[in-house]
């Protein structure tokens, strides 16, 4: 079993998000595990805004309680956690950009790219 809590796991996320992330800004939608549209060379620097604030909210406001107490008690979860609250602070950002108002969130756990 892979520890989800281990630095080589960490590692593998983010550079699995890292990479869909490049592929995105780099208009190749198939290799960012998206079918739909690819958005516009504006649309991406604004969509970098949003996931350099939504790493910068979550280096200071970090987890919920909850998730806190949650990794404490089992020593696990913290990378899913932060993954949920980075997916959380960057749909929120992006929802109250007038720039994006166009675009469409994916709510939480529902299949398909954060944004169309």
């Amino acid at each position: 079993m892979i520890d989800p809590c281990s630095a080589w796991y960490k590692a593998g996320q983010w550079g699995a998000v890292g990479w869909s992330l490049a592929m995105m800004w780099a208009g190749v939608p198939e290799a960012a595990g998206s079918t739909g549209p690819v958005l516009a060379a504006d649309e991406t620097a604004i969509m970098g805004e949003h996931v350099n604030g939504a790493l910068a909210r979550l280096a200071e406001e970090g987890l919920t309680e909850g998730q806190e107490a949650a990794v404490a008690r089992t020593g696990r979860l913290e990378s899913m956690f932060r993954g949920e609250r980075l997916d959380t602070f960057f749909k929120e950002s992006v929802a109250n950009d007038p720039r994006l108002g166009h675009l469409e969130i994916t709510p939480r756990a529902k299949f398909g790219p954060d944004v169309l």
